[in-house]
């Protein structure tokens, strides 16, 4: 109990910010759960979050070596779903460290794995992973199709579909696109997500700014400066909101 206690708290320290404070509770949970009888599942789950907590600062390479241990203890206990989340963060890991290829291909790999599985979310992930290196490898049109494919199925869950849309309209803007990009969001339903509002409240701005309507760029950001509408976005996302006016 203890243990998962520990995990839990550091989770929640981290969303607050408190990067130093849930670093020291999940070594202290790997330690504690390495030495107890059926705590793998915990051992496993807080080297993997130690990992994410590494990505999120800096250190892919310290994140890569918690993801390793924490893929081959899934690995040995047969937990396949929790084996293929963790292989689709060591992969990312591999990108940042410039091992692109390497990163690439068992991106690859496990999206043939999930479709065998049927595991359409981390599929989903997966490819959403893809077509961010395939765009850094300027393969943008390989990207495009990849996003698209994604963003389009509505039988994904929202996140997954989200964070395609997001990507090829990122994508699009990138590409001098503007118009583009602000057809997509005029059609798209309305969400009540905080990161969803507030990434498509930016990226309308930027798309009408690319598109020389710097004043209605500037009014679209004012619109979320409404009580109503802040009132709706977590901290992080409001701050993201009031930088772009």
């Amino acid at each position: 109990g203890y243990s998962w206690a520990m995990n839990a708290e550091a989770i929640a320290l981290r969303r607050l910010g408190s990067f130093d404070r849930a670093r020291s509770l999940y070594l202290e949970a790997i330690d504690n759960s390495a030495s107890m009888t059926g705590a793998t599942m915990l051992h496993a789950m807080a080297l993997s979050n130690l990992g994410n907590l590494d990505m999120i600062l800096g250190d892919p390479a310290e994140a890569l070596h918690s993801f390793r241990r924490a893929e081959s203890i899934h690995i040995e206990h047969q937990h396949e779903r929790e084996a293929a989340v963790v292989r689709l963060d060591r992969c990312v890991a591999l990108v940042q460290l410039s091992r692109e290829d390497e990163g690439l291909a068992g991106l690859d790999s496990l999206r043939a794995h999930c479709v065998e599985h049927g595991w359409s979310d981390l599929q989903a992930r997966a490819t959403n992973e893809i077509a961010h290196v395939l765009e850094g490898q300027s393969r943008e049109e390989e990207a495009l199709k990849l996003y698209t494919a994604i963003a389009d199925r509505e039988d994904l869950p929202f996140r997954a579909r989200e964070d395609a849309a997001a990507g090829r309209r990122a994508l699009l803007l990138r590409r001098g696109d503007a118009g583009a990009v602000l057809d997509d969001l005029s059609r798209v339903d309305p969400v009540s997500e905080p990161g969803a509002m507030s990434r498509r409240a930016i990226m309308r701005s930027q798309a009408l700014r690319a598109s020389g309507r710097a004043g209605e760029a500037h009014a679209a950001i004012l619109d979320w400066l409404e009580p109503d509408s802040l009132s709706q976005l977590g901290e992080a996302q409001a701050l993201d909101v009031l930088v772009e006016i």
